[in-house]
């Protein structure tokens, strides 16, 4: 179904526009931290709540990657079911 395949493609969008906008919040969070070693020292608060947020947006990332390839294996199954 065409209309099937356009929504994987339009998901298929989306999941990559989250990817990229979440590596944008990460090399942020990331020299805010750099910054936060240098104020506040490596073992503060400050430091470790901006590493957890860091892990977090990565975890996101993968999750996302994740969710995107299982919509290109089924965009290629679509694509093959509407071949034959």
């Amino acid at each position: 179904n065409a209309s099937e395949a356009e929504k994987t493609e339009l998901a298929q969008k989306q999941l990559s526009a989250q990817i990229e906008l979440t590596n944008r919040v990460v090399n942020n969070l990331e020299r805010q931290l750099e910054q936060a070693k240098k104020i506040y020292g490596e073992n503060s608060v400050e430091v470790k709540q901006l590493e957890t947020k860091i892990n977090q947006a990565k975890t996101e990332i993968a999750e996302f990657g994740n969710k995107l390839e299982g919509i290109k294996i089924a965009l290629e199954c679509l694509d093959y079911t509407l071949k034959y």
